[in-house]
């Protein structure tokens, strides 16, 4: 099963529900489980949002990543959908006047921003950060986006037009991002964007090659379309 990394070599992934070496070069245990030694903390990734779209058919699941598609990684509570902050003074919803849960999301009470930041290894991440969609200002950092890409959520719930950013970042084969900490994994992680059977997966970058090239993965969640 075919992958590319982020030079476009192609890497060749097995996929088992148990740890399962390869007689090729390359590693993929998914979905992760209890019996998978290498994972501390059990993430399912057999399963996707009861909903990936919003109430008004905008495709979240697709524009926020990894940590949204795959449910575990992720709360509502959550300042950056590409980290487990929580933003203490604003945790409550402007429209429920309530704690955020999901339906806020799936409402478009609040969404993550779309800006595009560059990273130290030539990507680009959409940058994430919380905001209210109703608000003047949008996002704090980045406003509505440098190519007004967070009006998005406005159009979706007026019912207007809209188009999906013509490149989601994370979406891109070989992509790759490191953090310091994501979800239950208070440790560094590398999150690698691979195809699978033609489909996108991101992937957990365990171990690489000398030469580089992700060597064994453990899977976070397929990218539905």
């Amino acid at each position: 099963m075919k992958g590319l990394d982020a030079s476009g070599f192609s890497l060749t992934w097995s996929i088992s529900a148990s740890p399962l070496h390869s007689k090729r070069r390359h590693t993929l245990y998914l979905p992760i489980s209890r019996s998978n030694p290498l994972i501390k903390t059990p993430i399912h990734t057999n399963t996707t949002h009861k909903a990936s779209m919003s109430d008004y058919g905008l495709s979240l699941g697709r524009l926020y990543g990894p940590a949204w598609i795959n449910g575990d990684l992720w709360g509502p509570g959550f300042k950056c959908v590409w980290s487990a902050e929580m933003d203490q003074s604003t945790h409550h919803c402007p429209a429920c006047k309530s704690v955020i849960k999901r339906r806020c999301y799936d409402r478009l009470h609040v969404a993550f921003c779309l800006h595009s930041v560059a990273m130290p290894n030539g990507h680009q991440h959409f940058c994430g950060r919380r905001f209210k969609v109703g608000s003047p200002g949008a996002c704090f950092l980045h406003g509505w986006g440098a190519n007004e890409e967070n009006r998005i959520f406005l159009q979706a719930k007026r019912g207007q037009d809209y188009e999906l950013p013509a490149s989601i970042p994370h979406e891109q084969p070989g992509w790759e991002m490191e953090l310091s900490s994501f979800g239950p994994w208070n440790s560094p992680v590398h999150i690698h964007m691979g195809l699978v059977d033609g489909e996108r997966y991101f992937v957990r970058v365990l171990s690489r090659h000398a030469n580089g090239q992700p060597d064994i993965v453990s899977g976070i969640a397929r990218v539905r379309t």
